[in-house]
């Protein structure tokens, strides 16, 4: 594993998704990507993007709640992808950190999916 890791793949003719979480500087990036007919029937667009950013300043706190050591990226990593998993992966992740006080973000030019 290195400086990212995959949340979700799925991918069947009419559809493909592709989520991730990576460090990018000293924020944390949850983001996804899907592509297809399918997304095409529902946004009206081939391709739909969205981005999480998690600030540097409130990343002691997600290493605490994980049970992982600060400044342990891989780790943090790894924990996050062990509890954040499966087809409602990014909505479960969008919930559980407006629940805990995180500030998250959208990043510039992303979209966050409701």
């Amino acid at each position: 594993m290195g400086k990212s890791i995959t949340l979700l793949h799925f991918e069947r003719e009419d559809i493909k998704v592709d989520v991730v979480a990576r460090f990018e500087g000293d924020e944390l990036i949850i983001d996804g990507y899907d592509i297809g007919k399918t997304v095409e029937e529902v946004w009206g667009d081939s391709d739909y993007e969205y981005v999480m950013t998690i600030p540097a300043g409130s990343l002691p706190l997600l290493y605490r709640l994980l049970g992982v050591e600060v400044g342990k990226r891989k780790m943090l990593l790894k924990a996050i992808a062990e509890r954040f998993h499966g087809n409602d992966v990014f909505r479960l992740w969008e919930t559980s950190w407006k629940r805990t006080t995180l500030i998250a973000r959208p990043s510039p030019g992303g979209k966050v999916m409701k």
